[in-house]
């Protein structure tokens, strides 16, 4: 039979596990949630460039390379 020092062992054990598991669970979701916001605001910049361009064309028809530089 297993001693009472054994039991207590096992059973912090498993909850110092537990919540390490959830700690790491945490660290993960948030630095996820951090990578699709910066992913975000880098399509929306792409997205206001081609807007840009898009309005240039339809203002100004044929664009030039300079004007697509500007």
């Amino acid at each position: 039979m297993l001693g009472a020092g054994v039991v207590s062992s096992l059973g912090l054990f498993w909850t110092m596990r537990g919540w390490e598991q959830n700690e790491m669970d945490e660290h993960a979701r948030d630095l996820a949630h951090e990578q699709v916001e910066k992913l975000q605001v880098s399509v929306l910049r792409s997205m206001e460039v081609l807007y840009s361009v898009a309005s240039l064309h339809a203002s100004e028809g044929r664009l030039a390379r300079r004007q697509c530089h500007r």
